[in-house]
């Protein structure tokens, strides 16, 4: 006999329960009389096509306006996702399209791809206009298209703390200053230290030798076209030039200090702040706010304005490739990530993390924000049984889901299960004329997927149309199942359940990709919510902790909240891996970092568009900020110590060296845990576990791996 099962839909109201609407039971659905839809990737034509690609495709292909019930990417998430404005009838966006080992360049360009960097694993990194996308598909030398997704540079989390400002004392209460650690005579002398991020203010004293010169060995800014429109006569041809297309300008140290002298021209503008913030935290040499490597040498890449290039990861190329011809060991810090991926280390920019400092490599360290999302209500999950005789919990329990604008809903299951998720909508979407709940269910047997409702809804009006949005990939080298549908306004609740006896695992996750325009409620959860390119195997991602709650300002009075000093930031975003691997690793001083200031940056304002003065400090050359980006570079200032003591060390052995000296406390608790990963940064005990370079490595130039 067929098991069935009823889905029970509480009404969810703020009354006491004993004024709670009755449950509403609906059961189990006939898959049988449902739409079915064939779209896992991997097959041929436009199923090439990774999800969200296929419906920006439709998108612009579609006659305006919009068909009702079709999912519209609106502007904002245009621009979060694919960098594009709207407002550009041919509009272009970024791809990673895996090709047959023969393919070259010539056929590709021909279909309109401008090509950036064509890898030895088979996967060319591209722009091309959207309207093509279906058309490269058609080739058969293509096996795939993925989208190159950009990253942000996270804004320094809001507090829900409003400071207190008062007159000024010389009392830390029991604080510590984050630099003051024995750095047993190091100081980055020798190590190179590299920042992806938003630029620096090149001009800052704290990025100049006493004689004035700089510190910056190459600056590479890929938004800044000057080498190209002043025919090369400022800066110098950036080190990406692919088919037509040139990527930014590089500035050499000679060319810096030209301008610094005022005999040259450097065009480039760290508009955020967020860069030069990092820089200085990692390695700034100013007297009174010292980063932590203050000797070492800087290698900085602006990989764009208000987020990162999605093919940031060429820079960080860039800047290995650089230390390694100057013989320099290197570390790179990248706060920045997006959470519009499968969480699981498998995005195209993290498998080319992965690639850059792979075990082995000597002197090659990246060191990557968790992100700033530990008060976001953006991930949920659940698990379900089979559907069998028997199984008593053959649907997950409840999620609440709470949508403001029209957005995606993104699920992940193993792709071993027969699964499917059911949506019922208890206010102004899949309702019925009478105002009633109606579900949607989605279920995929076989190859692929089967939808239908439980009644005939009065929104969405036309099922079908609502339907054909709803996409299904695969992810996680095929080992998951990617499901994204599209959702208006209002309140839901979601279940898994099991489609038929074949569930093995049971598992599955919901996230948001626009979390500022839905979140969870009962059912969200707090794990597995870091940030690629933070989920690489390959990187050390880094979270943040309380270290400083009050200093002097810019008015000569005292700024100073009223945190745990020692304990997690409530904003660093929790891990593990959704496969369980440790991340974060380690958490760093985070919360608040003094640090240089790009002047007339968008750090240095407050919320009035006016001089921040509560933050900035009284030479209003530094300003205190927090977040997880500022606990990045402090992490990638201590292993450029590290790096100096030992040049040839690779990101495996610095990885064991830090998590095995990690500080551990009452604030830590039991470790590995999703909040602190290994512990507290221990920057003298890391270093003092650092063993010395052999023999054939002098201090500061890179020798073989141990």
């Amino acid at each position: 006999m067929t098991p069935r099962f009823l889905f029970s839909l509480a009404v969810l109201l703020t009354a006491p329960a004993a004024h709670a609407a009755p449950a509403l039971r609906v059961p189990y659905p006939n898959l049988d009389a449902g739409i079915r839809k064939v779209t896992a990737r991997g097959g041929e034509g436009t199923a090439k096509i990774a999800p969200e690609l296929r419906l920006l495709a439709n998108q612009f292909r579609a006659a305006k306006p919009a068909a009702p019930d079709t999912f519209v990417y609106s502007k904002a998430q245009l621009l979060s996702r694919f960098g594009i404005d709207g407002s550009e009838a041919e509009p272009q966006v970024n791809v990673a399209l895996t090709v047959a080992a023969d393919t070259g360049d010539a056929a590709l360009s021909a279909l309109g791809a401008r090509i950036y960097e064509h890898s030895a694993s088979n996967t060319v990194c591209a722009r091309v206009s959207v309207s093509k996308i279906p058309d490269l598909a058609m080739e058969s030398s293509v096996y795939a298209i993925r989208l190159a997704r950009s990253a942000e540079y996270p804004p320094v989390p809001p507090s829900s703390l409003r400071p207190r400002i008062r007159p000024f004392t010389t009392s830390r209460g029991g604080e510590a200053d984050a630099v003051a650690f024995d750095h047993q005579g190091l100081t980055g002398k020798g190590v190179i230290v590299g920042v992806v991020d938003s630029g620096i203010d090149w001009r800052h004293a704290d990025f100049r030798r006493a004689d004035g010169s700089t510190r910056i060995l190459a600056l590479w800014d890929m938004t800044d076209n000057s080498w190209k429109t002043s025919k090369g006569k400022i800066g110098s041809k950036p080190p990406v030039v692919g088919d037509k297309e040139i990527i930014g300008t590089l500035y050499t140290r000679a060319q810096i200090d030209a301008a610094l002298g005022k005999s040259g021209d450097v065009k480039s503008v760290d508009h955020e702040g967020h860069g030069t913030a990092c820089a200085g935290t990692a390695a700034g040499s100013g007297a009174d706010f010292p980063g932590v490597a203050p000797d070492a040498d800087l290698i900085v890449v602006k990989a764009g304005e208000n987020g990162a290039n999605p093919f940031y990861f060429l820079g960080t190329q860039f800047i290995a490739d650089q230390a390694k011809a100057l013989g320099e060991p290197c570390v790179i810090s990248q706060s920045f990530g997006s959470n519009d991926t499968a969480h699981d280390g498998d995005s195209l920019e993290e498998q080319a993390m992965n690639e850059i400092a792979a075990p082995g490599k000597a002197g090659i360290c990246i060191c990557v924000a968790a992100g700033n999302d530990g008060l976001s209500s953006s991930h949920a999950s659940g698990r379900f049984g089979a559907l069998q005789d028997g199984q008593a919990d053959i649907e997950s329990r409840p999620i609440q889901l709470f949508v403001d604008q029209p957005t995606l809903l993104d699920a992940y299951f193993k792709a071993g299960d027969e699964w499917g998720l059911a949506v019922a909508g208890l206010d102004k979407y899949l309702i019925d004329k009478a105002g009633k709940p109606v579900f949607f269910y989605v279920a995929r047997t076989g190859k692929g997927i089967k939808g239908v409702t439980s009644a005939t809804p009065s929104a969405p009006k036309s099922f079908a149309a609502f339907f054909k949005t709803v996409e299904l990939d695969t992810v996680s080298n095929g080992q998951e199942d990617h499901l994204s549908i599209p959702l208006e306004p209002g309140s839901y609740l979601i279940y898994g359940f099991g489609a038929s006896a074949k569930v093995t695992d049971g598992a599955f996750h919901l996230y948001l990709p626009f979390p500022g325009n839905a979140s969870f409620g009962d059912g969200a959860d707090k794990h597995a919510m870091v940030a690629a390119p933070g989920t690489a195997s390959n990187v050390i991602t880094v979270g943040s902790y309380n270290i400083r709650k009050s200093w002097r300002n810019a008015a000569s009075k005292t700024t100073s909240y009223n945190l745990p000093v020692g304990d997690i930031s409530d904003y660093s975003s929790p891990g593990f891996r959704r496969d369980g691997v440790v991340k974060p690793e380690i958490a760093a001083p985070g919360a608040y970092a003094i640090s240089p200031l790009a002047q007339g940056s968008k750090m240095s304002l407050g919320a009035d568009g006016k001089p921040d003065t509560a933050s900035l400090t009284p030479d209003k050359q530094h300003l205190a900020w927090s977040g997880t980006s500022a606990a990045c570079p402090y992490t990638a200032g201590v292993i450029a110590l590290m790096l100096q003591k030992n040049p040839t060390l690779d990101e495996a052995q610095i990885r064991k060296i830090l998590t095995g000296a990690a500080q551990h406390d009452d604030f830590t608790g039991a470790v590995p845990n999703n909040l602190w990963g290994y512990g507290k940064l221990a920057p003298a005990a890391a270093l003092t576990a650092t063993p010395a370079a052999p023999d054939s490595a002098s201090s500061g130039k890179m020798g073989q791996p141990q």
